[in-house]
């Protein structure tokens, strides 16, 4: 394991098959992050609850176009199960469907 925690996706703490999936699921923290202007998981937690589905508070993402088509991509992202991920160019789609950048 080599990274920040905060950022690191579930199935990597479970010393489970790190796969691009793994970078979408940090993408989803960091896009909430620079969404909600706040830090993930500021308070200081046990990482096993992030193992557990502990995400940040989607609904943390407010005042700004498209927000909830942004919260729904976020939780994508952060997904449970890798395989409901989207892939980075399914980000990327979605991303230029919506304009949000």
């Amino acid at each position: 394991m080599v990274g920040n925690l905060i950022y690191m996706a579930p199935e990597i703490m479970r010393w489970m098959q790190v796969t691009k999936k793994c970078d979408i699921y940090s993408f989803g923290i960091i896009l909430w992050e620079v969404m909600s202007r706040k830090n993930p998981f500021n308070d200081m937690l046990h990482f096993h609850e992030i193992v557990e589905g502990l995400r940040p508070n989607v609904n943390d993402v407010v005042d700004i176009q498209n927000s909830d088509d942004i919260k729904i991509l976020i939780t994508k992202c952060w997904d449970a199960n890798p395989q409901n991920r989207p892939s980075m160019k399914g980000v990327v789609a979605i991303m230029e469907k919506y304009s949000f950048y």
